[in-house]
């Protein structure tokens, strides 16, 4: 599952776009560091396709999944 942008890191993001780095290469840097890539298109200014919203939907049905789970299990071990 991918991270979500900190504030540190959208700070950096705000930082280097004033400097004039290339928002690719930023993106780049981020998707390495393993961030979600729709978070960080927005978080540069990219326009958003079919592809980054289907990524987004499957990317929140598994991060809901994982809680759902995570909660079963916990009942599971408590008993309930």
């Amino acid at each position: 599952m991918a991270k979500e942008l900190s504030q540190d890191w959208l700070n950096w993001i705000f930082e280097n776009i004033q400097n004039g780095c290339d928002k690719k290469e930023l993106l780049d840097i981020l998707l390495q560091e393993g961030f979600d890539a729709s978070y960080c298109k927005v978080a540069l200014g990219f326009d958003l396709t079919g592809d980054d919203f289907v990524e987004a939907r499957i990317e929140f049905h598994t991060r809901v999944h994982i809680e759902n789970r995570s909660s079963d299990v916990s009942n599971e071990i408590l008993g309930h």
